[in-house]
């Protein structure tokens, strides 16, 4: 659908065609960095979907939608579009959306600050996520659940928590670009430890593998050169450091 759009091929207005390709597209422009394209073409798909009462399709549009408002940091927006997609999607008996709208609730109430609700979330998202899931949800839940720890100053319970993460990612049976939320995540925990030296062989092994990802990712890598640079800053390294930031 999206080789239709891009050929000149007129696809019929508020169709059910046109919501897959606009889908597609918000995706791809996630993947881009053009966030806010994303949620402009999401945001029409979800209007057709509605027209049509099309309750599967609009739960996928809303997944597009709420990761390009929790990247833009319009985290209340995010917010309500997930809390609206776990609802539609209890409804309709789909736990594959309803545990994508969990985790996207843990993801807006950490950025707002709601620990708390945030952890909530995370564990309801766990308990919902079927077993044909890959390891990329459980790992980045796993991850967000490890920063809302140290964020609340439980550090020991976060360490444990970004360990667990790092070992989902190792496990892993495809190196998909999504798997780096659990490493940056797993990166800060370490980088606000105590004594974060102790977990040199952590953070080396997640910068490997987050610069590895980031090369699939190019609009992301700037984050990966940002966690490099504190951590050169961190061993003393300040030329290096220097280069990365």
């Amino acid at each position: 659908v999206t080789h239709l759009l891009h050929n000149g091929q007129a696809l019929v207005p508020g169709s059910i065609a046109e919501l897959a390709a606009l889908r597609v597209e918000a995706l791809v422009r996630i993947n881009e960095g053009r966030l806010a394209e994303a949620v402009s073409k999401a945001k029409t798909a979800t209007e057709i979907a509605r027209t049509h009462q099309d309750d599967l399709g609009l739960l996928g549009c809303m997944l597009p939608l709420q990761l390009a408002l929790n990247m833009l940091d319009e985290c209340r927006g995010g917010l309500e579009v997930c809390i609206e997609m776990e609802q539609l999607a209890a409804r309709t008996q789909n736990p594959h959306y309803e545990a994508l709208a969990l985790l996207g609730q843990m993801a807006a109430l950490v950025r707002l600050g709601e620990f708390d609700r945030a952890e909530t979330a995370g564990d309801k998202a766990l308990a919902k996520m079927p077993p044909e899931f890959s390891a990329n949800p459980a790992a980045f839940c796993t991850g967000l659940a490890a920063l809302c720890a140290s964020q609340k100053g439980e550090q020991e319970k976060a360490e444990e928590l970004a360990a667990s993460a790092l070992l989902a990612v190792q496990r892993a049976e495809w190196v998909l670009s999504e798997l780096r939320y659990a490493l940056i995540f797993a990166l800060e925990v370490y980088l606000a430890a105590e004594h974060p030296e102790r977990h040199a062989a952590q953070m080396d092994l997640a910068l490997v593998r987050l610069h590895r990802m980031n090369r699939q990712s190019p609009s992301t890598q700037p984050l990966g050169d940002m966690l490099q640079g504190r951590v050169h800053w961190l061993r003393g390294n300040a030329a290096l450091a220097h280069r990365s930031l």
